[in-house]
């Protein structure tokens, strides 16, 4: 078993672990934990995506505050 596959497995294991987690919860729970974690994690993983991400909802919502888009 190359470490390669090794990665893949345990990568795989952490998801089902957090599905099995998230699964716990009623889907309104679930959703609001979820899309609190996003908000979180998101601008820290990939900001040059995050920032495209704000600059669409800024072209879709002009009415909206940049905080309220945030």
């Amino acid at each position: 078993m190359s470490l390669l596959d090794l990665r893949y497995r345990a990568e795989y294991a952490v998801l089902r672990l957090l599905i099995g987690f998230v699964r716990l919860f009623p889907l309104d729970t679930a959703v609001s934990l979820s899309a609190w974690v996003w908000r979180r994690i998101a601008p820290v993983l990939s900001p040059k995506r995050h920032a495209r991400a704000l600059e669409n909802l800024a072209r879709a919502f002009p009415e909206k505050s940049a905080e309220e888009r945030h």
